[in-house]
């Protein structure tokens, strides 16, 4: 970025839009401490560039006197694309740089066409798509299951997408072909994304994201064909990556050493719909991970979503229990660790890969 005062400050605005928006240039002017007539000119070049807009009629707010314009990103002709990548299909969700949703389509894979070309052209439809309904597209942000290093584009292990020993960058060679940004990133990170940016939690800054990944049967809906869990952890308001871009990767403190998965055997939890003693065992295990971490790491709060949320009135319970009893000083100093649980059937991992993509755009 150029490090002219104009283009500091037209970042600094962009930013605050996306955070606030429907502040006039007078609200601007104030919050950042720059003149008044410098934010006018800037947000005049943003306007004509096409990156924020003025309010409409009924977004102004009423008053006596003369009403100030407020100021919004462009919210009405631009948006961001959001992808959830498996191995079986790709989700694609459209949505303004704030959170709405504009579209939702799938694409199921051509046989033995590899993950890039896969992502190229359901990205060229989707852009064309978009382009139809009268939409540019600002980004697309990936949300896929893995260890991924977001700032270099890299997929460094992805099972269900058959990587597993050399790197895969889909990062450069997206954006070379596609003319916009791409942001890659493991899927739960992305889900909390979508809660610390659009969510219930945007006013939360230490907290642990936990995504149920419960995937029924084909066929049965008694059993589960995979229990599994994706997390991610804030601090100071940050999602952490750690040193290898494996933060967030769960395994039981209680699983069997000798035995490989999240809890010990694959299939130790399938029945926890149908097996109410099975379902209290898995809370109770999943309870004593989250509180251990809760408690160390002094958090505020747990958002749970995924699947979990579907007994949320049995497993609330077991959860505050276990973060009680985790905290050594329970008796003579009280600390609450605040449960959020997802609405049921919320699947934020769109929603959630298009906010990682407007962070990276409007924040970053």
């Amino acid at each position: 970025m150029n490090d002219s005062k104009p283009d500091q400050y037209a970042a600094l605005i962009q930013s605050t839009l996306f955070l606030q928006p429907g502040l006039s240039r007078a609200d601007l002017s104030s919050l950042l401490g720059i003149d008044r007539a410098m934010v006018t000119r800037v947000s005049q070049g943003l306007m004509q560039k096409g990156i924020i807009r003025e309010g409409s009629s009924h977004e102004i707010a009423s008053g006596a006197g003369r009403r100030p314009v407020s100021l919004f990103l462009n919210d009405q002709s631009m948006c961001i694309l959001g992808l959830e990548v498996i191995d079986s299909f790709i989700k694609v969700g459209s949505f303004t740089v704030y959170g709405e949703a504009l579209s939702s389509s799938r694409h199921n894979p051509e046989p033995g066409q590899s993950l890039e070309a896969w992502l190229l052209h359901v990205l060229e439809v989707e852009i064309d798509a978009a382009r139809k309904r009268g939409f540019g597209v600002w980004a697309v942000g990936l949300a896929i299951s893995g260890l991924i290093n977001p700032d270099k584009g890299h997929i460094f292990l992805s099972p269900h997408l058959g990587i597993h020993s050399e790197p895969v960058n889909i990062k450069d060679r997206l954006e070379q072909v596609l003319g916009v940004p791409v942001f890659p990133d493991n899927d739960a990170k992305c889900c909390c994304y979508d809660v610390m940016t659009y969510g219930e939690l945007q006013d939360r800054q230490n907290f642990l994201y936990l995504f149920g990944d419960l995937i029924e049967q084909e066929g049965n809906t008694a059993e589960f064909h995979r229990v599994a869990i994706g997390s991610a952890l804030v601090l100071d308001g940050k999602v952490q990556y750690g040193a290898h871009s494996a933060s967030g990767e769960f395994r039981s403190a209680l699983a069997n050493p000798d035995v490989p998965g999240q809890f010990g055997r694959a299939d130790q939890y399938r029945a926890i719909r149908s097996d109410s003693r099975m379902r209290q065992e898995f809370f109770q295990e999943l309870g004593q991970n989250i509180s251990l971490l809760a408690n160390y790491l002094d958090l505020e709060a747990i958002h749970l979503g995924g699947g979990i949320e579907e007994f949320r009135d049995e497993a609330g319970p077991i959860f505050q229990r276990a973060l009680e009893v985790g905290w050594v000083y329970r008796h003579v100093y009280p600390k609450p660790v605040a449960l959020h649980f997802a609405k049921n059937g919320d699947k934020p991992a769109l929603r959630g890969a298009a906010a990682l993509a407007a962070r990276k755009l409007f924040l970053s």
